[in-house]
């Protein structure tokens, strides 16, 4: 927005200041003090005044300032001030919004902020709002004059999408996103705020751009709406946060902002607001690094997922992730605060390692060239992905060079998208069957599986993984995608020879496990001795995959059978 002050709108202002002074009854005392301090990047002097207002909105001041400004004060050279605001016509439980202005080309009069001034103002921390709520006694309204002001108008303009209904908070945040707590944003980087009111499945808004701080253009502005649906005033469990998206994962997208209108910003992710279970637990690790890893690279994130699927990272991000951190570049131990989070005792969580090799700011995002680890039980006897969460610790996920529990950041990202579908035999189901319970699907690497015995030797070359509920209708297809991270070691082609194996979870704990029935795509040949065994398949990694017809020279549509064997 334009800030200049035209001579008439300073007049009016001065008129304000001095009825806001006079005649007031004070039936209460608003007591308000704190300190006004300077940090900005260059040595710069001038007064430094207080404005004291009823809305954010600059161009509603220096419109009608008789209408908006309550008073304005000189600041003392120590940058402490005590007022009572009652005088100034100001009640309990008014809204009161409150700019620190260091004038730098002041020259007597009434002073406005001009392009070149530098500007603070008050936030709340706990309710993410640029006002005070005013009670009797308001200590500690510190303000930090830190922005530079610019000569530019611009504004985000856009529809939000979803089936919320209320008040929404709209805010423009130009900063790093380091955590799932919206209240942990920096406040200094907030560069918009606005409020629209929701009452169908969509809504147009307009949102303009502060010019305090940063110069359009700029690329990396996260733009929030917060619905406040339990009606505490305060973002916290119960509450929505709607978003600008990435369309493929769903995670907060960053825009460009430049000069004038900025349309299509769009609003249509969205996530609850996380409960804290207030259980004072932390995951510390140390995870092996790749090769050209180090102090100069691109940072890797660590984040604890809550949910035994692999892939679920790459899918549904939003839904699974409870924590993460962004590593110093060539950082690898880490230690991540749950205290935060809805996490409790006993909880089973993955920890994940990603490097993102393009990282150009906000969240990280997994693209094709970066490089992904699980922290995981490669025993074939204990396999796991998860760990499980203790109250009084210690929760790890140290790498172990010579234990089974490896954390190697070894596995790389491509551009596919691919999923296997099948039909489970059903003359081949064991007794004892529930509907409902697992199936662990499993699509193996050629290279990770004895080819003589069939059996699974490494599972480092699994390459597609789901828990899929047993039906029992012999007519369902059962579909499930590959990873689109893969082991290091696989020789990734367009086709890849592997082997598919559906596990019956008897004990229904996620993870093959002794006595779990093994099926598979299978064959009958002489070198099985006639014994159904699992067979070799190209799985292809640019079309879907049916395996409804069994190679067996028969038109069998059930590819997919138990083999006699248990895990």
């Amino acid at each position: 927005m334009n800030t200049k002050c035209k001579p008439t709108h300073l007049l009016i202002l001065f008129m304000a200041m001095i009825i806001s002074a006079c005649g007031m009854d004070s039936p209460a005392s608003i007591n308000i003090s704190g300190t006004v301090s300077v940090d900005t990047a260059e040595p710069v002097t001038g007064p430094v005044f207080l404005l004291f207002t009823d809305t954010a909105d600059f161009e509603a001041i220096k419109a009608q300032p008789l209408d908006h400004v309550i008073t304005m004060i000189s600041c003392p050279d120590n940058g402490s001030y005590s007022l009572d605001l009652a005088e100034h016509g100001v009640r309990r439980n008014d809204t009161v919004y409150i700019t620190a202005i260091l004038d730098v080309n002041y020259d007597g009069g009434v002073p406005y902020p001009d392009p070149g001034d530098y500007i603070g103002f008050y936030i709340n921390s706990e309710t993410m709002q640029p006002s005070r709520t005013m009670q009797s006694d308001n200590r500690n309204i510190d303000i930090t004059i830190n922005r530079l002001i610019y000569d530019y108008q611009a504004s985000i303009e856009g529809t939000i999408t979803n089936a919320l209904t209320g008040t929404v908070t709209l805010i423009a945040y130009a900063g790093s996103v380091d955590s799932l707590d919206i209240t942990s944003l920096d406040m200094d980087k907030i560069m918009g705020y606005g409020t629209v009111t929701k009452t169908g499945e969509s809504v147009d808004y307009s949102l303009d751009i502060m010019p305090f701080g940063r110069n359009v253009p700029m690329d990396d502005v996260y733009v929030f709406a917060l619905f406040d649906l339990n009606n505490d005033g305060i973002p916290n469990a119960g509450d929505a946060l709607a978003f600008y998206a990435d369309g493929a994962t769903g995670v907060p997208l960053q825009c460009v902002i430049t000069q004038g209108p900025n349309s299509g910003i769009n609003i249509t992710g969205q996530m609850e607001l996380m409960s804290s279970s207030d259980y004072a637990m932390t995951i510390d690790g140390y995870f092996e690094h790749p090769e050209g890893y180090d102090s100069s690279s691109k940072p890797v994130f660590i984040m604890i997922a809550h949910t035994d699927d692999p892939g679920a990272l790459f899918t549904d991000p939003l839904s699974v992730v409870k924590a993460f951190k962004k590593l110093d570049p060539g950082m690898s131990s880490f230690s991540i605060d749950l205290s935060t989070t809805d996490l409790e005792p006993g909880d089973e969580v993955m920890v994940i390692a990603l490097w993102d090799k393009d990282y150009s700011g906000g969240f990280p995002s997994p693209t094709a060239g970066d490089m992904v680890g699980y922290y995981q039980n490669t025993d074939l006897d204990n396999f796991a992905f998860t760990i499980a969460l203790a109250e009084s610790g210690p929760n790890t996920a140290y790498h172990q060079a010579s234990g089974d529990w490896k954390f190697q950041l070894n596995k790389k990202m491509y551009d596919y998208n691919t999923t296997v579908e099948f039909q489970l035999d059903p003359s081949s189901r064991p007794a004892g069957m529930v509907e409902g319970n697992s199936l662990i699907c499993l699509v193996v690497h050629d290279d990770g599986v004895n080819n003589l015995t069939r059996n699974i030797d490494d599972i480092n070359y699994v390459t597609g993984m789901a828990l899929l509920p047993y039906v029992a209708d012999p007519n369902h297809h059962y579909s499930f995608p590959l990873f689109a991270a893969l082991d290091e070691g696989i020789a990734v082609t367009l086709a890849m020879n592997s082997y598919v194996y559906v596990l019956y979870d008897r004990d229904n704990n996620g993870m093959p496990s002794s006595g779990d029935n093994i099926a598979a795509y299978w064959e009958n040949n002489f070198f099985t001795a006639y014994q159904t065994a699992p067979k070799k398949i190209q799985i292809t990694s640019d079309e879907n995959n049916f395996l409804l017809g069994a190679d067996d020279g028969t038109k069998d549509p059930y590819g997919v059978r138990f083999i006699g064997k248990t895990y």
